[in-house]
């Protein structure tokens, strides 16, 4: 039910919508070690979410009008290996992914009513790295990356043709960098840990509005402190966005322009303990 209390005539109540949808979700999977800790692996996927209905419709009649189920073809070649002995893990892939039916939350201008709908066809491409490295017994070291470069290939809503635009809420790129160590002392470990991690810019809507463009930021997160020998309590400082980076979660162009900031540098105490 939806009441409009300033255009009673807009409210509107609808009940007993039904509908079903089903697909079937094939997995091909084929992979090749030629050696000891070394697999490389091409597959093939086909996956499905279901369709539904727009419960923050504006009308009877656009509640009632389901929004299509989205299928995804994706197909990946990648490396999974263990280097000097097993001491540096290597893995990667390369995946194509193609969309039908994608749904997609677009913003109605007229109503200012946040609709799902399907984009026709999109496909994304991308590419992801990941190395760890046992540097010492006490010391590991991690580094990622991703990329990635998603298009609505067909995606007309109403006279607006987004086809073409890159796909929303994709980041072209991200990457970290993590260290962790726990080092061994008399009264038990010296424990902690370092990390970064950067996303680059993206946008939030389909349109490709540059109002809804967020821009790239990277994080970092520190913490020091001690654990006991039996690791049954662990007493640690921590900071999170160290470098005190200013940052945007989310932005909006619902009624108004719109922006909400992530949490700036915060620090504090932790106590965890396992029974």
């Amino acid at each position: 039910m939806r009441t409009d209390n300033l255009r009673a005539a807009n409210s509107f109540a609808v009940a007993g919508l039904s509908n079903e949808w089903s697909e079937t979700t094939p997995r091909a999977v084929l992979s090749c070690a030629p050696r000891t800790n070394l697999m490389t692996y091409l597959s093939a996927t086909r996956g499905f979410t279901s369709g539904g209905y727009n419960a923050d419709a504006s009308s009877a009649v656009a509640f009632r009008t389901p929004f299509d189920p989205e299928t995804v073809n994706n197909f990946e070649l990648g490396l999974k290996s263990q280097w000097l002995q097993n001491r540096l893990r290597v893995n990667a892939a390369a995946y194509r992914m193609k969309y039908r039916d994608k749904q997609e939350l677009v913003n109605n201008t007229r109503t200012g009513i946040l609709t799902i709908v399907n984009a026709g066809k999109a496909t994304v491409d991308g590419f992801e790295a990941e190395l760890a490295y046992k540097a010492a017994p006490w010391l590991d070291l991690s580094a990622s990356f991703g990329y990635l470069d998603g298009r609505y290939d067909q995606f007309v809503v109403a006279t607006v043709n987004n086809s073409g635009n890159p796909l929303s809420n994709s980041p072209r790129r991200q990457a970290g960098l993590a260290a962790n160590f726990s080092y061994p002392v008399a009264f038990g470990y010296l424990v902690g840990a370092a990390s970064y991690a950067w996303k680059d810019s993206y946008n939030m809507g389909a349109a490709n509005d540059p109002n809804l463009q967020l821009p790239g930021f990277g994080l970092a997160n520190l913490s020091a402190g001690v654990e006991s020998p039996d690791r049954s309590w662990r007493l640690l400082a921590w900071v999170k966005n160290a470098n005190d980076t200013e940052y945007l979660l989310t932005r909006s162009t619902q009624v108004v322009r719109a922006r909400y900031a992530g949490e700036p540098r915060t620090f504090g105490l932790s106590l965890t303990a396992r029974f």
